[in-house]
């Protein structure tokens, strides 16, 4: 039992460390892997079509396919996702 204990202790943690450092993934880092690039677009599709409400990339309040376009407009410019006002 003190062995399943510490298991879950250290899982814990790790979701909690996990969840801390969340909100430092780059803008557009869908599939948060800590990199911007087509894994994401791929990520942000199959949340569009399973309903998924993750990945607001231009923060207009909705993901929709807006957001794929403004993540592959980054990818192929290379500037920053801006948010829309």
């Amino acid at each position: 039992m003190t062995k399943f204990s510490s298991i879950l202790f250290v899982l814990l943690l790790v979701l909690t460390s996990f969840s801390a450092h969340a909100q430092e993934y780059p803008r557009g880092d869908v599939n948060q892997d800590g990199a911007v690039n087509i894994s994401d677009v791929t990520c942000l599709i199959d949340n569009l079509l399973s309903g998924v409400p993750e990945g607001d990339v231009n923060q207009d309040g909705v993901a929709n396919i807006s957001d794929v376009t403004s993540l592959i407009d980054y990818l192929l410019s290379g500037s920053p996702v801006t948010p829309k006002s």
